[in-house]
């Protein structure tokens, strides 16, 4: 995408079979769909948000900056994923003014899973940084967290896991949320936070089982 303000623009991605570009060559080329504004200056290509579904094959998201949430659907996230095999994040900047910090979320994954490198999550623009629903993985390593969300950090829902190689310089307000039997899992110190009741469940479990 050539730099522009694209921010009156949703983007839908469709479903979508694919296969990588190149197997064998740089890892941006691995892709099937390749999603990229500028990712030395993000901020030169605004869109308004990025909804990806039920794609087949790895999907790239290189370069862009977000300025709103998706209007294809209620989660209120401004990139949000819906059960693709793979998508990669990096340079990806929130501007200010689309947004409502006291409920809207940065990066969702439902029932797929999500890897993230370089993100600037912005000043106190938006509730939630990542959100892991339905099963399924958030995983941020190998670029640099920025910014500051009103809400919490990390949300694991229903099953959801968000997995972050240091927080780097993400803050928040309000600590992070482990719910509905999710694990945030930080992967620079080998903290797992966990629903209160994971380890009576799992006991509870293994006893009966051992007294089958």
């Amino acid at each position: 995408m050539a730099d522009g303000d694209y921010s009156a623009e949703d983007i839908h991605v469709p479903p979508i079979i694919g296969t990588r570009i190149h197997p064998n060559g740089a890892s941006t080329d691995r892709l099937a769909l390749h999603i990229e504004g500028n990712q030395t200056t993000p901020s030169n290509v605004d869109v308004g948000s990025m909804t990806i579904d039920a794609n087949l094959g790895p999907v790239g998201v290189f370069g862009l900056r977000l300025n709103d949430t998706s209007s294809y659907d209620n989660e209120d996230a401004a990139l949000i994923a819906y059960n693709c095999l793979s998508v990669v994040v990096d340079d990806v900047e929130f501007a200010s003014g689309g947004f409502d910090n006291s409920t809207d979320r940065d990066i969702e994954s439902y029932s797929f899973q999500i890897k993230t490198e370089t993100v600037d999550f912005g000043a106190s623009l938006l509730s939630d940084a990542f959100v892991a629903k339905r099963g399924e993985e958030i995983l941020s390593a190998g670029g640099t967290l920025s910014g500051n969300v009103t809400g919490d950090r990390a949300k694991a829902l229903n099953n959801g896991e968000v997995h972050v190689d240091g927080w780097g310089h993400l803050t928040n307000d309000n600590g992070r949320l482990v719910s509905g039997l999710g694990f945030v899992i930080d992967l620079s110190t080998e903290e797992i936070l966990q629903p209160a009741n994971y380890l009576r469940l799992n006991s509870d479990f293994i006893g009966a089982f051992n007294n089958s």
